[in-house]
């Protein structure tokens, strides 16, 4: 079986995107094996570097990741070029992408951080990779983690499971 698949990195651009252009991008890729990979860091620092009056922010924009894995979409977040030309600013930890993310699409639904999160675990072979989040909400020492196979668990006064 063959397991190429194409990745679309920044892509940028899908921030314009109405809902109508997502569903016939989602009907043109059909059964095609590709994933898109949000890198907002970079995408929000290389996007629109200002126009003719200061005072106006140009817009700037990621893809919408919530909004395609709704469609059915194959979606990542990621970090990379931290502190070069084009990505001067931000942290090389991943799970920063999730606070982020709910900056960016103005959403921090227990549903968008759950997607958010898996979309930072998931490998391209869909496995998910060796992450352990725990958030000790009640402020009493943590239980000790189980995990079981490659799954991340998130321990907020029980074990779940991610999946997508």
């Amino acid at each position: 079986r063959d397991h190429s698949k194409l990745t679309i990195g920044h892509g940028t651009r899908y921030s314009l995107f109405t809902s109508n252009e997502w569903e016939e991008l989602r009907r043109e890729i059909g059964d095609l094996p590709v994933s898109f990979v949000a890198l907002p860091q970079s995408d929000m620092y290389m996007m629109g570097k200002g126009g003719e009056d200061p005072a106006l922010l140009p817009g700037r924009g990621t893809i919408p990741v919530p909004f395609a894995v709704s469609q059915g979409l194959e979606v990542a977040l990621s970090v990379n070029n931290v502190d070069n030309a084009f990505t001067p600013q931000g942290t090389v930890d991943p799970l920063s992408l999730c606070t982020l993310g709910v900056a960016i699409y103005q959403d921090a639904t227990p549903d968008t951080c759950h997607t958010l999160l898996v979309g930072i675990l998931r490998l391209s072979d869909g496995a998910y990779t060796n992450l352990l989040v725990v958030r000790n909400a009640s402020r009493r020492p943590p239980r000790r983690p189980r995990i079981s196979g490659t799954q991340p668990t998130s321990l907020s006064g029980q074990e779940t499971r991610l999946t997508s």
